[in-house]
């Protein structure tokens, strides 16, 4: 069975532990990385392997995971705790 990967848990809930509130699973999340590395190689000429290392370092270190829980760098920014939703904004 796979678990329904929209649905945001409360902080709490063991679900949220094993990664229901991955940014990248998100086209929100998808818009974010895609203009980030688009601005990094052509407006500040960041090497593609440069940018992909330190989004894997990033990964590894549960950087887009739990969304959803405030100690996220992404909490208030993509998702509004005031509603438990994503916010769906242009970015």
């Amino acid at each position: 069975m796979i678990p329904n990967a929209r649905a945001f848990k409360l902080k709490n809930d063991p679900e949220t532990i094993n990664n229901l509130g991955h940014l990248l699973l998100r086209p929100l999340g998808q818009r974010i990385l895609a203009r980030a590395v688009g601005d990094l190689v052509n407006n500040d000429g960041f090497r593609l392997a440069d940018i992909f290392q330190k989004i894997n370092d990033f990964e590894k270190n549960d950087g887009f995971c739990h969304i959803n829980v405030p100690e996220s760098c992404w909490y208030g920014l993509v998702y509004n705790p005031s509603n438990k939703k994503m916010e769906m904004k242009n970015i």
